[in-house]
């Protein structure tokens, strides 16, 4: 609070201020309405109250403070340079008020009282025009970043201008003065999108630069407001010289603090912020983890009750977010939901950015609706983002935004309940959202997307074509300006391209459906967009050409399994990448990709790729681990050092894999230090992240030698058909593959064609529920219980009818005797089924007593999770 606050030096004590204030108070109510001394007793009332109020902090002093001043001011104080310093006091406590308390009403009474300060001869009053005009400046950009009222911004910056214009170049206040000028301009661009204000804040900050002297103590605070305005011209541009000029910045400026130094801490975040944007553009997650790294370290050095540490708690809470975005990872996203929790703690009612908080947590909830579908996740982001509109009026700056993310979460919402009138208000949120942005601002291009989306989600419940072609025509505007190399390409091109595929569906047009494919592969193979939303689109591309009969539904299967090995490899653990294939992908495909894959290859009778594609899916969680175990004893043959360092690096990656979520990121190996280990304030996950980075980076440059190497020239590459049916050597190999589409059964021989074996059309259904019902009875019941004898045995009935006698069957064809070893490879629900003991056979005996047969009493039959595994277990057996 500014102003006179301190007790006159007739008050002694705490006490003895008390009794000043009574007796005043006494001679107040005492005194005639009219009488002249009234205002002389208000006047040195409202001094004590606000004394107290800067010793007890309760309102009720502040209230009485601003009130018997203004009743000084109304009846008359002693002469007008004695009004003019009420005045201040005024508009000083109704500031104060304002920023303890959060009315906004304060926040205007207190410009208003500035700003007629401003018009008085306040030097004669022994006050600084310019510091009255910096305090009208700074309310008025708080009110503009409650409101987004552009009126204030401009006038703080001719404010700012007129203080810098009056003061003296070359002094140290004269550089504070333009760095804040400098900051009034890029919040400006903020609001208008106006490329020519951030190029003036850079101008401004490149300036006084140039010109501060190198001792100044605020030059880090120039140079980290500089590098921040860079940063946005990159966001803004896409210049890697912005990027970088600005990363130097800002290690420049923490260069010139101690460790311990206050601000210190901003840099950090600043330094993380600028890593944040980097991984934005990059997908690199090494960035996303510095970014992390650095938020972590800015908490550890802003204990709690610090200022900053709501923001703080805020940015991490964001870049945990996006990690989980990446990684599907929920323990990741619990964690961003607490520091969103606890920001939010640390931003009451009333709070400038208590929206922001409210925002992040109503984002975490949907993230986590479209993990586990449970509707109260949903509800409550649908409540806090209401809250969050409530927060940000018209003509606040992040109103735009906010529209669209409760859009976002009521669109979600219709597609859980079906409830017309939620995605009726999402189009209508979104179309506002449109016309508060001006022509050429940024974000029209992510607004335009997510209209599109909901008009075809509307469409999906409707059938109405106005909605499919509206969607049609956002799609269309949002990819006309997404500049080219923007990472949400993909989703634009994948949209669009499922709109137009509707439209195909419509008019039977094939012009529609070739645009919608070529648009489809385009996102796909769209480079500069991170992987999970090429995956995504390639499972979208898959789903909709198999459905038209599309000659590139081959290519799209394909891609999406690449993709899905990719996506797969950011995971660090086993577990990690478990949760990824489990998690949200589109119309349930990521699970069964690779056996509805093969079911299409069997379909055109490409038997040899089918195989393939499901060894491709059958190892995927655990290619890393069994191509690790890879005899190596032909290599070491040629160069036992380099398979020495092969099998060294292959168990410390199986090591990661297998790893619990519970890493210690505080205790340091032999190989952590070899390979990168714990280290600053990397949390577990990053760790491991970080260790399988550099090992895999390891991993890549060895086998590559390997390659060089004559004869290894397949080394570590996917095994075709040719050497996969080694696995049959000693007998056949029978795959079982369940899926959606079509299910079918394979025999494997070596040397010899594949054998197929169709099955029924109810197949699929029929060995689900054999399954489901088998698991769940076992869960239920003892393994000796009669339920449980009574399912088991219905189970391995089943299991006969529907695959051992057409496999039986086929063998008698094959004269395949009895006896011979075979190895079954059941695919998704079937690996639960006990196919080895399938029966009973009928019995081909003419003795009626004699005991039935099981298919384990005619083959000698074992299991296989895939043909890799089965040829690799027998080359590492003696």
């Amino acid at each position: 609070m500014q102003g006179d606050t301190a007790p006159p030096p007739w008050v002694s004590s705490r006490e003895d201020l008390d009794a000043h204030i009574t007796r005043l108070q006494t001679q107040l109510s005492a005194c005639p309405f009219l009488h002249p001394i009234r205002a002389l007793i208000a006047h040195d009332l409202a001094v004590l109250h606000s004394a107290r109020y800067e010793l007890a902090h309760q309102k009720e002093d502040l209230d009485n403070a601003i009130l018997e001043y203004g009743e000084a001011l109304l009846r008359g104080v002693r002469n007008p340079l004695h009004t003019i310093t009420t005045f201040h006091k005024l508009a000083s406590l109704f500031l104060t008020r304002f920023r303890h308390f959060g009315d906004r009403d304060d926040l205007g009474y207190a410009i208003s009282y500035f700003r007629h300060l401003s018009g008085l001869p306040l030097e004669a009053a022994g006050l600084d025009r310019v510091d009255i005009l910096g305090d009208l400046a700074r309310a008025l950009e708080t009110r503009f970043q409650l409101g987004g009222r552009l009126q204030d911004i401009e006038d703080n910056i001719s404010i700012r201008r007129t203080i810098l214009s009056n003061t003296p170049p070359d002094t140290d206040d004269y550089y504070g003065y333009m760095s804040n000028l400098a900051n009034a301009v890029r919040l400006k661009f903020e609001q208008t999108g106006e490329l020519a204000s951030l190029s003036e804040a850079i101008d401004l900050n490149r300036e006084l630069l140039r010109c501060c002297r190198p001792d100044h103590p605020a030059l880090p605070s120039f140079m980290s407001n500089f590098a921040s305005s860079l940063m946005r011209s990159f966001e803004y541009k896409g210049e890697e010289n912005d990027l970088e000029e600005a990363i130097a910045l800002f290690e420049k400026a923490m260069s010139h603090l101690d460790v311990g130094h206050p601000e210190r801490r901003w840099l950090i975040m600043n330094l993380a912020n600028t890593w944040q944007v980097r991984f934005d553009r990059t997908n690199n997650l090494e960035h996303l983890e510095c970014a992390i790294s650095g938020f972590r370290e800015a908490l550890t050095l802003c204990p709690p009750g610090q200022p900053d540490r709501d923001q703080i708690l805020y940015n991490l809470a964001g870049a945990l977010e996006i990690r989980f975005e990446r990684l599907n990872h929920m323990d990741t996203l619990e964690e961003a939901m607490s520091h969103y929790r606890a920001s939010l703690d640390l931003r009451p009612p009333g709070h400038v950015d208590r929206y922001r908080s409210l925002s992040g947590l109503a984002k975490t909830m949907s993230w986590r609706f479209l993990r586990t579908h449970d509707r109260k996740d949903i509800d409550e982001h649908v409540h806090l983002q209401r809250e969050v509109l409530a927060l940000t009026p018209q003509g606040h700056p992040a109103r735009p935004l906010n529209l669209n993310n409760l859009a976002l979460g009521l669109r979600r919402q219709f597609r859980l309940t079906q409830n017309t009138p939620d995605i009726d208000e999402a189009v209508e949120l979104l179309r506002e959202g449109l016309g508060l942005y001006p022509d050429g601002h940024p974000a029209i291009r992510a607004t335009l997307l997510a209209q599109g989306i909901a008009f075809l989600a509307r469409f999906e419940h409707s059938r109405m074509a106005d909605d499919l072609n509206q969607a049609i025509f956002h799609f269309q505007s949002s990819r006309s300006i997404t500049p080219e190399g923007h990472p949400e390409m993909c989703m634009v091109l994948s949209h669009y391209g499922f709109a137009l595929y509707r439209l195909y569906e419509l008019t039977n047009d094939p012009t529609h459906l070739e645009e919608s494919v070529s648009l489809c592969q385009s996102a796909v193979e769209y480079p500069l967009s991170p992987v999970r939303l090429r995956l995504e689109a390639a499972e979208s591309w898959s789903f909709r050409a198999r459905a038209a009969g599309h000659p590139t539904t081959m290519t799209a299967y394909r891609q999406a399994l690449s993709l899905l090995r990719r996506s797969l490899d950011l995971g660090p653990t086993v577990l990690a990448q478990h949760e990824f294939i489990g998690g949200r992908d589109i119309d349930g495909l990521r699970a069964s990709l690779s056996t509805d894959a093969a079911s299409f290859a069997i379909e055109i009778g490409a038997y040899e790729e089918a195989v393939e594609m499901l060894e491709q899916g059958r190892a995927m969680l655990w290619s890393g681990m069994r191509g690790l175990r890879t005899p190596v004893e032909r290599l070491r043959g040629v160069d036992e050092a380099l398979a020495n360092r092969f099998m060294d690096v292959s168990s410390a990656l199986e090591a990661v894999a297998t790893a619990s979520a519970d890493i210690n990121p505080h205790t340091r190996t032999q190989a952590d230090e070899e390979y990168g280990g714990p280290s600053g304030h990397q949390d577990p996950l990053s760790v491991a992240l970080a260790r399988k980075r550099k090992l895999s980076d390891e991993m890549e440059r060895i086998v590559a030698q390997v390659q060089e190497l004559p004869g290894f020239e397949d080394f570590w590459k996917p095994a075709p058909y040719s050497r996969l049916q080694a696995a049959a050597i000693a007998g056949p190999v029978i795959i079982v593959n369940h899926s959606r589409y079509r299910s079918d059964i394979l025999i494997v021989r070596y040397n010899q064609p594949i054998i197929h074996i169709p099955t029924p059309a109810d197949f699929f259904d029929k060995t689900t529920s054999l399954a489901r019902r088998l698991v769940e009875t076992r869960t239920k019941h003892l393994l000796e219980s009669k339920q449980y004898a009574r399912v088991l045995r219905q189970t391995l009935e089943g299991a006969y009818e529907l695959i051992a006698r057409p496999v039986l069957e086929k063998f008698e064809e094959l004269c395949i005797p009895e006896q011979s070893r075979i190895w079954w490879c059941p695919t998704s629900a079937l690996g639960s089924l006990p196919i080895h003991a399938a029966g009973p056979i009928p019995s081909r005996s003419a003795d009626p007593s004699a005991q039935p047969d099981y298919l384990c009493d005619l083959y000698v039959c074992s299991y296989t999770p895939s043909l890799s595994a089965l040829i690799a277990s027998r080359e590492r057996t003696p």
